[in-house]
């Protein structure tokens, strides 16, 4: 008979941040792999009646952060709640601590003859003190408690995956406690990424960017503050690279990309060379081409843990030029730095030396094959999973 594997993640495609990316990857994966899957996400108008695979089905409910106090959300989780048990999963993932998916369905555990998986896409449950009075005490005292329910939390879990072996007291303080605390259920399974995408035309892209013979900087991310592209246009501006094009691709212009182009009309008056575009809501056919069209990929995110926009540009064989951030330095091809003056000093430099820009290329692309293919952690997930029904 075949297994079935339930998902939850508080967001999933087409939403594209990282968290959807990579459970949707999974979602695919197990499908064309012979379980029954089923996904169990928010709610998103754009995402009615999607099936993505024939044995993949996708749930949505209505649940948002207040789901404990709010009734409408309330009553959604409990309706969730009562969808998971009757489809009486062999296996149910949840992805990303403390979030409203995982918190939902971990009230019914109990209940549930199901094995039990959490994909960790990094901790950030953190405290930042305040300039004024009481500086943030509540929240650190908030952060505190979390913390110190983790070691609980892990004995929920028959398997904990995380995306990399990097342990601090930052983005990776959940790994660092479950070996602290000695929890065997650990699984380092890195998000992997396809390394021969289908992609639309590079020319054509170039074209469309009037770009054609010109330096091309890549960004991808969503338009958010926490994605920092303020700093990638302000180092791209900055470097005064006369015969280059900076193309922002990300999600559905808002407030912050209104900002972005407005702080770009600022920038030019002062640094005037080169060229800076903006899109938005590329289908994945042309995001992927634009990867491969590219010379560099420039990435100023404030807090990652392991991003696939990082992977894809290595996939196309292009360098990329990063801060420091989650565990984008374990990867190789490219530089990570961090401050704006490295930051311009270092893309000048990568404009100005072709050959190491190629060699950076070529080393992100060996890894991806050799390490961070979507086929390398698909295998190494069915192994976890097979582990785990096999014993039951």
């Amino acid at each position: 008979m075949r297994k079935k594997i339930l998902i939850t993640a508080f967001t999933f495609s087409p939403n594209k941040d990282g968290v959807a990316e990579a459970a949707g990857a999974m979602a695919r994966g197990f499908a064309a792999r012979d379980y029954e899957v089923v996904v169990v996400t928010g709610q998103l108008a754009a995402r009615q009646d999607v099936q993505p695979h024939p044995r993949l089905r996708v749930a949505q409910f209505d649940v948002d952060w207040d789901w404990r106090v709010a009734g409408r959300s309330r009553e959604e989780a409990t309706r969730m709640q009562q969808f998971i048990l009757d489809e009486a999963p062999d296996l149910v993932i949840c992805h990303c601590w403390e979030i409203w998916s995982t918190a939902v369905t971990e009230n019914i555990f109990a209940r549930l003859r199901a094995k039990k998986i959490l994909v960790s896409h990094g901790y950030s449950n953190l405290w930042r003190p305040h300039r004024k009075f009481p500086w943030g005490l509540g929240v650190l005292l908030r952060s505190l408690r979390q913390v110190a329910k983790l070691p609980r939390t892990f004995k929920l879990y028959d398997r904990i995956v995380f995306l990399s072996q990097r342990s601090d007291w930052r983005r990776f303080l959940d790994y660092k406690l479950a070996r602290l605390a000695r929890y065997n259920g650990i699984r380092i399974i890195p998000n992997g990424t396809d390394a021969d995408p289908e992609r639309s035309s590079c020319a054509e892209f170039r074209q469309g960017c009037d770009a054609t013979d010109r330096f091309l900087v890549l960004c991808v991310a969503n338009y958010l503050p926490g994605k920092n592209q303020a700093l990638t246009l302000t180092v791209f501006r900055k470097a005064r690279l006369s015969d280059a094009t900076l193309v922002f691709i990300g999600s559905a212009y808002n407030e912050y990309s209104a900002s972005l182009m407005a702080l770009d009309e600022k920038l030019r008056a002062d640094y005037p060379e080169g060229r800076v575009v903006f899109l938005q809501q590329l289908d994945r056919r042309d995001t992927m081409a634009a990867y491969a069209a590219c010379d560099l990929f420039l990435f100023t995110s404030k807090s990652e843990v392991a991003p696939i926009v990082i992977l894809e540009a290595m996939a196309a064989g292009k360098p990329f030029l990063s801060t420091h951030v989650g565990c984008v330095s374990e990867f190789p091809g490219g530089v990570v730095v961090n401050g704006q003056a490295k930051l311009t000093a270092t893309l000048v430099a990568l404009r100005n030396n072709p050959v190491r820009c190629h060699a950076l290329g070529a080393a992100g692309r060996r890894a991806v094959l050799e390490e961070f293919s979507k086929e390398k952690t698909q295998a190494a997930q069915e192994q976890m999973i097979r582990e785990l029904l096999d014993a039951s």
